[in-house]
């Protein structure tokens, strides 16, 4: 009998009736790239959620609580150690054309689609142009802590727009690469839906004719992020799509967020993740999944992908309107 992971955040992070889920995706592909795009969608999901700070040196901030909207924890940044640089870039208005047949990976947060939807979409919406075979999502662990990284032990997992299979040899052979670190496990993925919301943007591109291994990363070391490397270079191919599910700073004013997430934003246009792993180590910059995307963009640059580029950036504070409480968004990708 298969073992189907049912969706977990359905209704709340984005539609849970399959046309209107199709019709937000539409309508935010169609923003892609417009002057006014902003975060849209009728999803009442959460801005941001839970950051996990217990034995993950890459994240500046202390855990907090999941919110269901954006403006309800504030916290105090005075005593953070800055950058000296001026903010990076913040908004880049113009769809990802870079991709093509060369398209490896890709960064794209987590959040409600109302508030991240349209950050996502700029990298999701180019994947029309490249049929991946295999996509492997890695998220960090919200709702549980556990050590190591927890590859789903099942068969399938659904969303309203249908079944994906689990591509099980992809999975064996990551274990097997990251070996203790990545295990089999249900840990992590029950309630997950920093995997989850990410498929919906795959099914509607793809249908279901893909399959997948949703990673989640429990404890964020150095060392848990060194096998992550090492598993996913086993596996990493022209029709293997890696994609880095990660929201950025959580819960600071609109500029304060700006400074922070600016720091991450560069590291990853310059393609480096040790400048970005000591960043992080000193506070300069925050995300919920730190530890993936410094996992991923290793494995990207000694698998010799050559390029990264800044796709779009936005906070919560775009669509609700309240500037005193946000969370920061990035979307990029990796490719020849």
């Amino acid at each position: 009998m298969s073992e189907i992971r049912k969706p977990a955040v359905a209704g709340m992070f984005y539609p849970g009736n399959p046309e209107k889920l199709q019709e937000q995706i539409s309508a935010l592909f169609r923003k892609v790239g417009a002057p006014d795009g902003k975060g849209i969608g009728d999803a009442p999901g959460g801005a941001g959620d839970m950051q996990r700070s217990a034995g993950a040196p890459f994240q500046g901030g202390a855990a907090t609580p999941a919110q269901g909207n954006a403006g309800v924890v504030q916290e105090n940044v005075g005593d953070m150690q800055r950058s000296a640089d001026a903010p990076f870039q913040r908004n880049v208005a113009e769809p990802a054309q870079d991709s093509g047949n060369t398209l490896q990976g890709i960064i794209a947060p987590h959040a409600g689609y109302m508030y991240s939807g349209l950050t996502a979409s700029y990298a999701y919406k180019p994947l029309a142009e490249k049929k991946f075979t295999k996509v492997i999502i890695l998220s960090p662990s919200h709702r549980e802590y556990f050590g190591g990284i927890s590859i789903y032990d099942g068969d399938a997992w659904e969303t309203p727009l249908g079944k994906v299979n689990l591509a099980k040899a992809v999975a064996d052979k990551m274990i097997k690469g990251g070996a203790p670190a990545l295990m089999k496990s249900k840990a992590g993925h029950r309630d997950e839906h920093g995997v989850e919301v990410h498929l919906p943007f795959l099914q509607h591109i793809y249908g279901n004719d893909f399959e997948f291994v949703p990673v989640v990363m429990g404890d964020q070391t150095v060392i848990n992020a060194e096998a992550l490397t090492r598993a996913l270079l086993e596996v990493m191919d022209d029709d293997t799509l890696v994609v880095a599910s990660s929201d950025l700073s959580h819960f600071y004013t609109k500029d304060a967020a700006n400074e922070l997430d600016s720091v991450f934003a560069r590291r990853v246009v310059q393609y480096d993740a040790e400048g970005l792993q000591n960043d992080l180590a000193v506070g300069k910059t925050e995300a919920c999944g730190a530890g993936l995307v410094i996992a991923m963009m290793k494995a990207m640059k000694r698998a010799g992908v050559r390029n990264s580029k800044l796709l779009h950036r936005s906070d919560s504070g775009d669509v609700s309107g309240d500037y005193s409480s946000v969370v920061g968004y990035l979307s990029a990708s990796f490719y020849n």
